[in-house]
Order: structure tokens, then sequence, then C-alpha cells
């Protein structure tokens, strides 16, 4: 690597590492485990590549205190909700050893990370029946299954499950497929040329008029709306919609 322009660290390049770090951070506030792990996979595939030994350098140092940070809110969350669970160790501490090498590229260091991060975590930490049924209405959005089937993959009763749901994403099944089925809808018909009439069905929705109520019902919304929002705010409005208000 060589330095760009005669600067060994760019100020554009330091910016952008740390506007992604500060998304992952936003990502993972109230993420699972699943949502956990696409994150870390996003900040691996957007962060920008360092074009300087010094620019690798500081590129580890902030992508490690993210890892730190990130990691330890998103175990302290899993925890909070599960008030009766205690924890004898810290996926964060079991991780930190990745690290210490000093041969890579840091992109590569933050997937090796997160692999073993997430290891350490699920040996010692079950993933609950909310958990494993959110990851699978996610996966099948377009085509979800039944409350009892749901239940059933998800490896509980129907009773248990819901009640997972509502400790772990304060909202029903229904309310989280209804949720996840907007974001997808919000993020697509901000491309060049969508059709939100053809994107309404892709999601999974009966009709175009059902698509607009939900929106309307829960942003205020409407697709031309969405289109002309800036790329904060439709983060933004991405982040509200995943918890209820």
């Amino acid at each position: 690597m060589g330095a760009s322009d005669g600067l060994l660290i760019r100020p554009e390049w330091m910016f952008q590492v740390r506007s992604t770090c500060q998304q992952f951070g936003c990502q993972t506030l109230q993420a699972d485990r699943y949502e956990f792990e696409a994150a870390v996979d996003e900040l691996q595939q957007t962060v920008p590549a360092p074009a300087s030994l010094q620019e690798a350098d500081a590129l580890k140092d902030l992508l490690k205190m993210c890892a730190i940070a990130g990691g330890t809110t998103f175990h302290q969350a899993y925890h909070r909700d599960r008030s009766d669970m205690r924890c004898i160790n810290s996926p964060v501490e079991a991780a930190l050893h990745v690290w210490s090498r000093h041969d890579e590229d840091p992109r590569v260091t933050w997937k090796r990370w997160g692999k073993t991060f997430l290891s350490a975590f699920e040996a010692t930490h079950p993933s609950s029946p909310g958990d494993r049924g959110a990851a699978i209405l996610r996966a099948r959005f377009r085509n979800p299954p039944s409350l009892s089937e749901l239940a059933t993959l998800a490896g509980a009763s129907k009773t248990a499950l819901c009640a997972d749901f509502r400790r772990r994403s304060r909202m029903p099944p229904g309310e989280y497929l209804m949720r996840v089925r907007l974001r997808w809808f919000v993020e697509a018909v901000r491309e060049p040329g969508a059709n939100a009439g053809q994107l309404a069905e892709q999601a999974g929705y009966s009709s175009y008029q059902n698509l607009l109520a939900a929106l309307r019902g829960r942003t205020g919304l409407i697709p031309s709306d969405v289109r002309r929002l800036t790329d904060n705010d439709t983060r933004e409005l991405l982040d509200k919609m995943r918890m209820p208000s």
C-alpha cells in the first residue's frame, strides 16, 4: 500500500470509516444474533480500504474498538432480556486474541473476529424461540409460514413463541413480519426505475392498497415520500421501524 496524494491518513477516508462504524453501532443496538451477523458482514463489505500503512493501523484500531463496543452492547442486551440468566464466559474477551495479528488486512481481521465472537457467544448463549422465529420470518417474508408452522420450526409452542417474541421484539410475530416487509420495500422502492406496485406484490402484500395502508400507518409516508428521503433520513426511518414507538 502507498500513501495517497502524499497524505498518510486521508481525512475523507477517516470520515467514511467512522461513519461506517457508527452505522454498525446503530444497526446492532436492538439486533438479535442473526441481525448482528448480517451487520458484521455489511461493515466488512462497505468499510473503505486503507491506502497506506498508517491507514491500515488506524483502521485496525477503529475496528477493534467498534468490535469491543458492539460485542459488549449485544452481549449485555442478551442478558438484559433474560434477567434470570448468569454469564460465566464473555464472548468479547474470548474473541480479543483475533486482533493480535499484524500481517493481514484489518477488514479480514474484522471478519474473523465476527465468526470467533459469534462462535464463542453461541457456545454458552442459546438462541430463544423468538430469535429463531424472527430469523425465519426475515428469510421467508414473501411467503411466510403460518403461526403454527413457525412455532414448530422455532421449536416452541405458539404461546411460548408469541411470549418470547413480545419479550425480545416488543411485538407479536405478525407485526414483526409487517415491519420486515416494509423495511424491505423502503429500500427497494428507492432504486432507480422501481415500480411500487410490483414491489408490493414481491414483498408479500395481496394488494398495493394494503401496502399503502401499512406504510402510512407506521411511517406516515407514501412511496413518493420515501423516494425523496436522503440516505441519512432513510437509515433513521429503517431504524425506527425495527421497534415499536
